[in-house]
Formats: C-alpha cells, structure tokens, sequence
C-alpha cells in the first residue's frame, strides 16, 4: 500500500461523518451545489473507509466508480455511487461544470444527494 495512504481506517469514517454533516449545513443555508459535493466527498471517504479496513490497496482517485468497482459494494451502494459521481467536476469549475457551479444544483438534487451519501455510509458504517 501507497505510504500516502497508510492512515488508520477510522479517520476516514470520521471524516465522512464531519463531510455528511457540513453537507446537510451547506443544504440548510441553501448552497446546494456545495452540498451536492460534499455528499460525493461523503461517500468517497466511506468508501475509502471499506477499503482501508479490508486491507485492499486504494487507489489514487476520486472516481467513486473505481473505488466502487475496488471494493465490490452492493447494488444498491452501487447505484448511489454512480448517481454522485458527477457532482465532484460539475462543482470544482465552470469548464467541467458547463456553467456556473452554484447556478446548476437545487435543493431538490442536494437533498438527493445527502440521501445517496446517506445510503453509502450507512453501508460502511455496518462494516466496523
């Protein structure tokens, strides 16, 4: 495993538990798009969680496809996943956004969102 990502599995529950509340915060003073982000980091570091306490190799990525391919989740995880993916480009900048990245996320997509982070961590959670 990479030195880089020797780090004890629970630091990044924990961090995924801080993401999923900033998340929620960031969807109650209405920056959606900010919420919409957080819940894809929610996910990628319950992910990484997984991986890390299954001693698997992680690899170097945001690509919530790829670490969910690494650590085989269910299909229901699976689709969760899949339905972030996006929001980690789409609210970095407007050339991978293809507009203005608080322009392009409503409430109704960030609550949406939190419930498919929710749905991720719930599952890596049941895994300590």
């Amino acid at each position: 495993m990479d030195n880089a990502h020797r780090t004890p599995p629970e630091w990044w529950e924990q961090q995924a538990r801080e993401d999923m509340t900033t998340a929620k915060v960031l969807l109650s003073a209405g920056r959606f798009y900010a919420a919409a982000f957080f819940s894809h980091q929610v996910a990628e570091k319950a992910i990484k969680y997984v991986i890390i306490r299954r001693g698997r190799e992680m690899p170097y990525t945001h690509s919530l496809e790829r670490l969910a391919s690494v650590c085989q989740v269910p299909s229901a995880v699976h689709k969760a996943a899949l339905n972030l993916a996006p929001e980690y480009g789409r609210a970095k900048c407007p050339y991978h956004a293809g507009g203005v990245p608080a322009n392009l996320c409503d409430a109704e997509r960030a609550t949406e969102c939190i419930g498919h982070a929710e749905l991720v961590l719930n599952w890596a959670s049941t895994l300590a």
